[in-house]
This record gives C-alpha cells, structure tokens and sequence, in this order.
C-alpha cells in the first residue's frame, strides 16, 4: 500500500543517514529548514497581501493580521526543547536556559556566556509599544499599549524589571499602572506582570534580529487577552 511504501522510504533514509555520520543528520536538517524556510516565505506573502488591503482601512481591522505574524514568528524552532538554550555554532548543543548568564558556562562554545546573550535589551528607561486587539479580559476592542522600563536590576539568569504600562482604548481612554517583572536571558522572553487594577501584563518573546517581542496581553488569571508584537 501507499502508506507501507512511504514508511519503507522513510526507513531507508533513516538508515542513509545514520550511516553518514553527523554529515547525514547535517543534510537531513539543512532539507528540513529548506522546507521551512519555503513555508514561511508563502506566508509572508499572506501576510504582506492583508497588509496591503489593509492599509487605510484603520487600526481597529489592521489588528486582526497579528495572528498570522505570530505564526510566521514562531514557525521555526531551535532545535531544543522548551526550556532549554541553543548554544549553537557547528556542534549544536541544547542546555538548560536557567544556566544562561549564571557566571559559569556550560556551553562548550561559551555562548550561554557571550555578551550578546547577556545583554538585556529592556534596560531602564526603554519604551517599546504595539497594538492588539482585546478579545477577553477586563477591555474589548483594538488598543495600543505602550510599556516604559523605569529600572532594570540584572542578577543571575535574568533582568528585574519595573515598568509603567499604558493602554490607550480606541474611544481615546488612557490608563496607565506600575508594575513589575523579568527579561530572561535563556530564552529571550519578557514577562510583564500583570497591573494592579486593570490586570494587563505582557509575555513575549525578543527577536534579535528584527527587535521586536511577540506574544500576548494577558491577565492575572494566565488568560490571554489578545496578541501583540511590541517594537
């Protein structure tokens, strides 16, 4: 049958590539991000072609694209589990992203170490912001929310912050709230907790290569308000 062939195909290129050596699971992994790389290019496509639609349309619609920018974001991992930080280079090694930036390096190329890993890019008087688009929660409706780092106190595996958080409803209401949280090196994520009154706090995750942090407006519940990539 068609199912028994394709396990059969499967098998023998398991068995090729085993018998190559590292060189077979390199080629086998560089197919697989070609593979990727073909899947994220269409939807950038998508998601450029809504953009263009959108334009003008206003802020309120424009929002419903994040959605598909998370998906492009996030298609492709690192090859670790979560949890653990990619020490990359040309012998990929997987180590626990708590050890990131702890003073000692467990990485065998010393990148968990590396001052770009440990460099914090929400230092105290940061400001980044973004829209969503509230679907649950205390709000409802598009909204821009705007984040100010007021400090940034760096310890062992991550960055304390303290944050002002300011949301601006689309009727021009604006609420702004003090809290508090973290920006781990391991895995490059922020976590804003959520404010006191009004419950809105922020985890996302810092891209690098483009400085944005994508991710979702939460409440103190764990409960997702809507999306947002912060820029």
């Amino acid at each position: 049958s068609m199912r028994a062939l394709v396990g059969l195909l499967l098998f023998g290129l398991v068995v090729v590539v085993r018998a190559q050596g590292p060189a077979g699971w390199a080629s086998l992994i560089a197919a697989r991000s070609t593979v990727n790389e073909v899947r994220m290019q269409t939807l950038r496509q998508r998601l450029n072609g809504l953009a263009d639609r959108l334009k003008g349309v206003g802020d309120g619609i424009a929002t419903d694209t994040l959605a598909l920018g998370l998906r492009v974001r996030t298609l492709t991992g690192n090859g670790c589990s979560e949890g653990q930080f990619q020490c990359g280079g040309d012998a990929p090694q997987c180590v626990s992203s708590f050890l990131a930036c702890d003073g000692s390096a467990e990485c065998r190329n010393g990148n968990d170490e590396s001052t770009t890993t440990c460099t914090n890019p929400y230092g105290g008087g940061s400001v980044f912001s973004g829209r969503t688009r509230f679907t649950a929660c205390a709000f409802k409706g598009p909204a821009g929310i705007r984040v100010l780092i007021t400090s940034a106190n760096e310890l062992p595996g991550r960055s304390v912050l303290t944050a002002t958080v300011v949301v601006q409803m689309l009727d021009g209401t604006i609420i702004s709230e003090n809290t508090s949280g973290n920006y781990w090196f391991g895995t490059e994520m922020v976590q804003i907790e959520p404010t006191p009154s009004n419950r809105v706090g922020i985890k996302c995750a810092y891209n690098r290569a483009t400085g944005d942090c994508t991710g979702q407006v939460v409440n103190n519940s764990g409960q997702t308000c809507g999306d947002i990539v912060l820029q």
